[in-house]
């Protein structure tokens, strides 16, 4: 699921999610500045969304990266082409 999310970038631009295991969901800017990621684990996506510092970001090709640091967790960066945010309707998920 393709996010977005409102949260102040770090001094590199990026906004760093540690999800399960040793990975980590790192939300760059897309061509319209918005910090968007392909977070393709369900349960952590539905955490950040009822978090409401997070949306659900409309449908666009992504190309996904993965690196590992060394002695470090996995690093996965999947950067949007083309996002919009939408609007997110309801309570948050329980």
């Amino acid at each position: 699921m393709k996010l977005a999310t409102r949260i102040l970038p770090r001094r590199d631009g990026t906004v760093r999610v540690r999800g399960a295991g040793d990975l980590v969901f790192v939300f760059r800017a897309d061509a319209q500045g918005d910090l968007v990621c392909e977070v393709d684990d369900e349960q952590l996506a539905s955490v950040l969304l009822a978090t409401g510092n997070f949306t659900v970001c409309a449908d666009a090709p992504v190309a996904p990266t993965a690196a590992r640091r060394r002695g470090g967790p996995r690093v996965t960066e999947r950067v949007a082409l083309e996002a919009a945010p939408q609007e997110r309707d309801g309570d948050p998920l329980e």
